[in-house]
């Protein structure tokens, strides 16, 4: 696994989270990092194949908001 390259990617998601107010995303990000943090290699695939899932749900409430 490349630890660096995946926290790398956690920390730019939970940024964009926090500049636009996406707690989604924020919390997306923090577990990731811990996840790495931990070498936890088996929560770090399950919270990488889950992310589409996340923008696919930020995605519908980002539509609801804006009134579709």
């Amino acid at each position: 696994k490349e630890f660096n390259a995946i926290r790398n990617f956690a920390e730019a998601i939970h940024g964009a989270g926090k500049e636009y107010d996406i707690r989604l995303l924020v919390d997306y990000g923090d577990k990731l990092m811990v996840y790495c943090d931990n070498y936890d290699i088996e929560k770090i695939d399950s919270s990488l194949l889950a992310f589409p899932q996340y923008m696919k749900k930020m995605r519908e409430i980002l539509e609801s908001e804006n009134g579709g």
